[in-house]
């Protein structure tokens, strides 16, 4: 995209995981011989052989001598070493000032600095793309080059750009909390993108910053995979209110928790059944210290936010939490509908953290308002419908209490003044591409993301590279053609009009006889001849029905996405009846939380930047 009247220059930067197997002793001796060490070489362009094999074994040897940083001309790999190594100290912030790239060694501090240059020479915003598959090390990466720009760009500890860059490096252990989980692969896994602004004046020093984010994992609320975990923050509840806990009785009595609570005694925190060919986790994740949660509301009031804020914040994730120990049965009696196995006191804890008088009547009924009547519809829910209510609501509440985090942030690191117009240097961090045993809607959002970066690489390297080579006249190596994937087409398969995937989801949301069966059959129908979109098959490759789910050819692998909830994931919004009810809750942020779902429906939006 453009800002202002000029394109943002791009550094590309990719996060990967250590390689897997040894050069061999020919290719050893040639990188050897190259530079003289067993180092490999810094930059991937300067082999003498350049091959998929040589490339392979130049960063095994450099991720051997612990060169986790290896150049492919302007870009950056990073491996991750998996332990700590001093090599983000302030000595090296220094060493890297005003070193262009060309003469640097290969660092995360490198390509900040270069984007930081170029933003002073040009007054252009830059931008810099982290991406990497789970448990690369992108969190990590994105984390060093905010601590360098910070760095870089405060000019005067006493000035509020000072305390802002400190703010802005401690925005990310508190956005942590509550949008990272462990699963099977990484023990930290951001579960949302972000995109994150940083506004440098003509001086050079930091003005404004904001945080956008997209695709929060909300499903993973209500549900999460064996060897999984849901979100940070309700574990650190958790251990927050046992008896060697700061603060722990008053949080007992403000949360409605008990100082015996485990993860265990609450539904939301306990995995679903394992997917067939789901693979088993290799470890379990550690529990979290019991200062866990006082240091997440250290860093929330670093970040901005009042104590009183803080404490509302989670009480709504509280509420989450015991939301999910509804269970539900057929009413007795013969009487139609549903009822609390319980009662009214398994829901007494959420009504009072949303404060509300009740919430049952929430969950066990839907009230229509139809058009010419006076009188509301009331239908009663089975069990299963009651079920999915109080998951919808557990999902929506946990994205609005993140989006408002997010949106409180902003407020304290953007301020009331100008500044929105100054360069920026922009920092993408987004999902890696993904397939799992079972891929549902969440892989096809991501997955459509990674097919739009890595069109975006295709156009910025290979396309443009053929476009310099005719307007020079020279040749294209290997007889005029220079052989590369572009995957424009898949990308029309996804979001082209008016047939592509994503736009007949929306049109199936539409209808009220909307199923997932009915949305895997119309995609198959209407692109059975496309060359992006495979024969319905199930992950082992035996052939499947079309209203089974659906095989997309995306660059990285072929993927089949199957499984339920496509369709209502699609819709997933907070319920009128349930939003009317909650207008009158008692609690300030409920309110708030309320106004920004209005907002994302359409209601108004804001000109500042928030979190979407």
């Amino acid at each position: 995209g453009h800002v202002g009247r000029q394109p943002p220059s791009l550094e590309y930067l990719t996060a990967a995981k250590g390689v897997g197997w040894a050069p061999t002793s020919s290719v050893k001796t040639r990188l050897c011989g190259a530079m003289g060490k067993a180092a490999g070489v810094p930059d991937c362009t300067q082999l003498l052989v350049l091959t998929d094999d040589t490339v392979v074994d130049n960063l095994r040897l450099r991720y051997e001598a612990d060169e986790v940083h290896t150049n492919v001309g302007s870009m950056l790999v990073v491996l991750n070493p998996y332990r700590e190594l001093p090599i983000y100290e302030e000595a090296q912030m220094n060493s890297h000032v005003g070193v262009r790239l060309a003469n640097a060694q290969p660092h995360v501090f490198a390509i900040a600095e270069e984007a930081y240059l170029s933003l002073m020479r040009s007054s252009t915003s830059q931008a810099i793309l982290v991406s990497g598959e789970s448990g690369a090390g992108k969190t990590e990466t994105s984390k060093r080059l905010v601590q360098y720009i910070s760095f870089r760009a405060r000019k005067d500890p006493s000035k509020a750009a000072s305390k802002l860059a400190d703010a802005l490096v401690r925005s990310n252990p508190s956005l942590e909390a509550f949008g990272n989980a462990s699963n099977t692969r990484n023990a930290n896994s951001s579960r949302f993108a972000k995109f994150v602004q940083l506004h440098v004046s003509n001086e050079g020093e930091l003005t404004k910053a904001s945080i956008a984010t997209f695709l929060l994992e909300k499903t993973r609320v209500a549900s999460h995979a064996a060897g999984e975990r849901n979100y940070h923050i309700f574990y650190q509840l958790i251990a927050g209110v046992a008896d060697n806990a700061p603060l722990a009785e008053q949080r007992r009595r403000v949360l409605k928790l008990s100082a015996f609570a485990t993860p265990q005694a609450f539904d939301y925190l306990r995995p679903a059944a394992s997917a067939l060919g789901a693979k088993p986790p290799t470890s379990t994740p550690p529990p979290f210290e019991p200062d866990a949660l006082e240091q997440t509301v250290q860093r929330l009031a670093a970040g901005g936010l009042a104590s009183y804020q803080s404490s509302s914040v989670l009480k709504i994730i509280s509420a989450v939490l015991h939301l999910g120990c509804a269970q539900f049965e057929l009413a007795v009696g013969g009487a139609d509908g549903s009822r609390v196995i319980g009662g009214e006191a398994v829901l007494a804890p959420v009504a009072s953290l949303l404060g509300v008088m009740e919430m049952s009547s929430l969950l066990l009924e839907r009230r229509l308002t139809i058009a010419g009547l006076k009188e509301e519809l009331v239908i009663k829910l089975t069990p299963a419908q009651c079920a999915g209510a109080r998951d919808a609501l557990a999902r929506a509440l946990y994205e609005l209490a993140f989006l408002w985090l997010v949106r409180a942030m902003n407020r304290s690191m953007w301020g009331a003044e100008g500044g929105g117009d100054m360069p920026f240097i922009g920092m993408l961090d987004v999902f890696g591409f993904e397939d799992f045993a079972v891929n549902n809607f969440e892989q096809l959002c991501i997955n459509f993301c990674n097919e739009r970066l890595q069109q975006f690489l295709v156009e910025r390297i290979f396309k443009a590279e053929v476009r310099l080579y005719a307007e020079e006249g020279v040749p294209l190596p290997g007889g005029g053609a220079l052989a590369f994937a572009d995957n424009i087409r898949c990308i029309e398969l996804l979001s082209g009009i008016p047939h592509g995937i994503f736009r007949l989801l929306d049109s199936q949301c539409i209808s009220p006889q909307a199923t997932d069966a009915r949305f895997f059959a119309e995609i198959n129908a209407q692109h059975f001849s496309h060359p992006f979109l495979k024969a319905p098959a199930t992950r082992e490759g035996k052939a499947a029905h079309a209203d089974e789910g659906f095989k997309v050819k995306h660059y990285a692998a072929d993927v089949v996405y199957s499984g339920a909830g496509f369709v209502q994931k699609n819709a997933d919004s907070l319920d009128a009846h349930v939003a009317q009810a909650l207008r009158a809750s008692s609690e300030q942020l409920v309110i708030e939380l309320l106004e920004l779902a209005r907002q994302r429906e359409g209601g108004g939006q804001k000109k500042k930047p928030m979190g979407r």
